[in-house]
């Protein structure tokens, strides 16, 4: 009897074999990216009493990041279909491992806009984006349970991380502390070396390939390099580079550089092209699932970045110790692993349910961030960052699971990355404007109240987005019937015309 996770030619099939090693490598990026981001707060202490700015200004560093993490995502799908998920989740550890390290040089606020905020952000998204992209296609039955383990890996780094940036800061100040992080986000540059493109579940030799000539004809190679005729008669060889290995959504295949002898430019540009226009598609709004779903994203995305940012400060202003500050961030990170994990798990029963779980949970969020101004002692503070890390979890565990269920796995780089493009808006406004609302009023009750109504505008229309869809499905079909009898009628005319 074969093995369940391969073909009877030794091909990986999908949810299992190598697709939890896809798993693993995804848990790690997933801790670094997200750990290392949303532990700013922490952070954001020591650079307000080291650059004596206003509050407004300095988060603005803290913003742009995860601002640039989120709308990086716009431009990943077509990256990972051009070049693959290898090289893009490589390039990202590098270039978010030199945003870091010259933040540490700096004297300029203004400069870490740009080395912590867009560098590091701009390789964070092509590294957190990816990581969640590649589970998507390793797994169909356990999808949700592995998207979950895989997302896990954010909570468990906010929770190491909020307690590693406190010691590091009070150990070698926040200097030595981004050199460390860097070292840290240069470990994504491993776990891209396991991401492997999808083989094919087709029953054929190892060593086959399909390949899509200039003229759209199929050709089947059984080598490296084979020639083939086009139809003016030029002679064209198609070249299959390893390195060059991407996902393809409709077959989970890999893709084959097309070059011709004449040159190679004309491919790459024309290649080049097709990743452009792909960027800038931007026609899957039309469907109003998506849409919502991406307005929806960016309310919720607007109360998720201010609690991280701003709870820390807000406790060392009621009195209590930094470090026992800083441990509330953990205290996210713990329960919002276990959130993610066990979640994640309850999700996997059914598409209906998940969607109603998620939802819910962020409607429980919402409405405990809007009260969350009264919890003035610690143990009440520690129990609002636990309800918040746990529905925040449930979330974030489950929302690319159910993008998939309602849009199909196809497209859900593209439907993923435009989502996260729309989201990315409210990443770049929430802590200025938090800080700005605390500046105004003195108080930092106000912006805790302004994005908790604000999460529970968004959880009303997520749970919106399965209606619309029944009601979508429910007119397709009825349109369907219709053309039905329609056909019935004209083929009964046609009989009865031709008696």
């Amino acid at each position: 009897m074969p093995d369940k996770t391969k073909n009877g030619n030794g091909h990986l099939v999908k949810d299992g074999g190598w697709g939890w090693i896809i798993v693993g490598s995804s848990f790690i990026i997933q801790a670094l990216t997200v750990g290392i981001t949303y532990t700013f707060g922490v952070l954001y202490v020591d650079l307000l009493d080291y650059f004596k700015e206003p509050r407004s200004v300095t988060s603005w560093i803290g913003s742009i990041q995860p601002f640039l993490m989120y709308f990086t995502g716009i431009v990943v799908g077509p990256l990972m279909k051009r070049f693959g998920c290898r090289a893009v989740t490589f390039a990202g550890s590098v270039l978010s491992t030199i945003g870091f390290l010259t933040s540490a040089l700096v004297n300029n606020i203004y400069i870490l806009y740009f080395t912590y905020g867009v560098l590091s952000g701009i390789g964070n998204g092509m590294m957190y984006v990816s990581s969640m992209l590649v589970v998507q296609y390793y797994f169909e039955e356990k999808r949700a349970l592995a998207t979950g383990i895989a997302v896990a890996g954010s909570g468990l780094g906010t929770l190491v991380f909020g307690l590693l940036t406190r010691y590091l800061l009070d150990m070698v100040k926040w200097r030595w502390t981004l050199v460390i992080e860097a070292g840290f986000l240069l470990l994504g540059t491993l776990c891209s070396l396991v991401m492997l493109p999808v083989p094919s579940n087709e029953e054929a030799d190892d060593t086959a390939y399909t390949a899509i000539s200039d003229d759209h004809e199929t050709v089947a190679l059984t080598a490296s390099q084979k020639e083939t005729k086009g139809e003016n008669g030029d002679i064209k060889t198609k070249y299959y580079d390893p390195d060059l290995e991407r996902q393809s959504s409709q077959s989970n295949g890999v893709n084959v550089v097309v070059m011709d002898k004449q040159g190679c430019c004309s491919g790459w540009c024309e290649s080049t092209k097709s990743m452009l226009k792909d960027i800038f598609d931007f026609s899957m709004f039309k469907n109003p699932i998506l849409l919502i779903f991406s307005i929806a994203m960016m309310l919720i995305s607007l109360g998720y970045h201010a609690p991280f940012t701003y709870t820390p400060d807000r406790a060392i202003s009621l009195g209590i110790d930094p470090e026992r500050a800083s441990f509330l961030v953990s205290i996210i990170g713990i329960a919002n692993v276990s959130g993610r994990i066990i979640f994640g798990w309850i999700g996997n029963a059914s598409e209906k349910s998940r969607h109603i779980l998620a939802g819910v949970s962020i409607l429980i969020c919402g409405a405990s961030t809007i009260c969350s101004p009264i919890f003035t002692t610690y143990p009440l503070m520690a129990v609002y960052a636990a309800i918040f890390g746990a529905t925040t979890g449930c979330y974030f565990s489950l929302f690319v699971v159910i993008l998939v269920d309602l849009l199909g796995v196809d497209v859900v780089d593209k439907s993923l990355g435009l989502v996260m493009g729309v989201s990315s808006i409210a990443f770049l406004i929430a802590s200025p404007f938090s800080g700005w609302l605390i500046d105004l009023t003195g108080t930092f009750d106000t912006p805790f109240y302004v994005v908790g109504g604000v999460m529970v505008l968004g959880g009303l229309m997520f749970l919106s987005t399965m209606c619309i869809k029944k009601a979508m499905m429910k007119r397709q079909l009825e349109e369907q019937r219709s053309l039905l009898r329609a056909k019935r009628r004209l083929r009964k005319r046609t009989a009865s015309w031709s008696m």
